[in-house]
C-alpha cells in the first residue's frame, strides 16, 4: 500500500479561501458604513445625526484605537515601563525593548528600499 502524497497546493487553496472571505467581509462593512452616511462611516461625531451615525462613529473610533494600540508608541512604551521593576521582569523588559527596536529598524529599512504600488 502506498499512502497518498499530500497536496502541495492545499495551503494555497486555504489562503485563497481566507482572502475571499476577508474581502467579502470588508465589502459588507464598507457597504454598511456607506449606507449610514459618508464612506468609511466617520461623520465627526457631533453633527446631530441619527443613532446609526453615532453607532458608526463609535465603531470607527474603536477601530482607530485598536490600530494605534499596535503602533510603535504604545508597544515601545509598554516595553519601557517595566524597566522600573527589578529582577526577571526587568530582564524581560530589556529583551522586549531590544526586540522591538530591532524589529522597527528592520521594517524601516525594508520600507525605505522596497517599493510597493499604492492604490
Amino acid at each position: 500500500m502506498t499512502s497518498a502524497s499530500p497536496n502541495p497546493l492545499a495551503p494555497l487553496a486555504l489562503l485563497h479561501r481566507l482572502d475571499a472571505h476577508d474581502r467579502a467581509l470588508f465589502t459588507r462593512w464598507a457597504r454598511r458604513d456607506t449606507q449610514h452616511g459618508t464612506p468609511g462611516g466617520t461623520h465627526g461625531g457631533t453633527h446631530g445625526g441619527t443613532r446609526g451615525d453615532r453607532h458608526t462613529d463609535a465603531g470607527a473610533r474603536l477601530w482607530r484605537l485598536v490600530t494605534h494600540l499596535g503602533g510603535a508608541t504604545t508597544t515601545l512604551a509598554l516595553a519601557i515601563v517595566p524597566l522600573a521593576a527589578s529582577g526577571t521582569l526587568r530582564t524581560a523588559a530589556w529583551h522586549a525593548l531590544l526586540t522591538l527596536v530591532l524589529s522597527h529598524l528592520v521594517v524601516h529599512c525594508v520600507k525605505r528600499h522596497v517599493g510597493r504600488p499604492r492604490p
